[in-house]
């Protein structure tokens, strides 16, 4: 029965590296977009990803959803918040003196 993960060896044989930064670059380039590093550096690779991979399938990453674009509430754009902001200060100051 064959391990559930690519070992180091298999690793670098496959991308012909054996630093994990260089073997994960190397990956993701072939297209095994699944493999990760661990907090420890070692690259995980998945041998259910590899054979997908090597049998013509699952090439496609997910599509990443695009981030959200924030502003501040009632504020139209950072210059419009500033200037409410600095009438804000004037007002406070106008009225403690």
């Amino acid at each position: 029965m064959s391990a559930i993960i690519l070992t180091p060896d298999e690793l670098i044989e496959l991308t012909g590296y054996r630093q994990p930064a260089a073997q994960l670059q190397a990956l993701h380039k072939q297209g095994y977009w699944r493999a990760r590093r661990l907090i420890t550096g070692a690259v995980v690779l998945t041998r259910a990803h590899f054979e997908a991979i090597e049998r013509g399938e699952d090439r496609q990453a997910p599509q990443q959803r695009p981030e959200p674009k924030l502003r501040v509430a009632g504020a139209a754009d950072r210059r419009t918040s500033n200037v409410a902001m600095v009438n804000t200060v004037a007002a406070i100051k106008r009225g403690a003196a």
